[in-house]
């Protein structure tokens, strides 16, 4: 049988400087739309959690990304890890003019 978990989110949008290490694109930015995700059951206010997500997007709001934080796939993991309080279970990064990707889930 197949476990159902029901999860609330918020998003938040977060522009910022990177560097592709991989192609020629040379310093460039992007907006990327952050998603968290948590089980509905205990209760936990979307208010709150977005601004959690939030406060720790506006550390790289404008900025440069540090290099080990160039990817779509490293921002959701370290996310996930900032946002390790037992309560999100999964992070969602997009491009938001692009379409593409990437979800973790613990």
């Amino acid at each position: 049988m197949t476990a159902v978990v029901n999860c609330a989110w918020v998003s938040a949008d977060l522009t910022a400087w990177h560097t592709d290490p991989f192609m020629s694109e040379g310093r460039h930015s992007h907006t990327w739309v952050v998603t968290v995700f948590w089980p509905v059951t205990p209760w936990r206010d979307g208010r709150v959690m977005r601004q959690a997500l939030s406060t720790i997007l506006a550390a790289w709001e404008g900025r440069d990304l540090p290099p080990e934080l160039w990817s779509q796939e490293s921002l959701a993991a370290t996310i996930l890890a900032l946002m390790g309080n037992g309560d999100v279970r999964g992070v969602r990064v997009e491009r938001a003019d692009f379409p593409s990707g990437c979800e973790l889930w613990r």
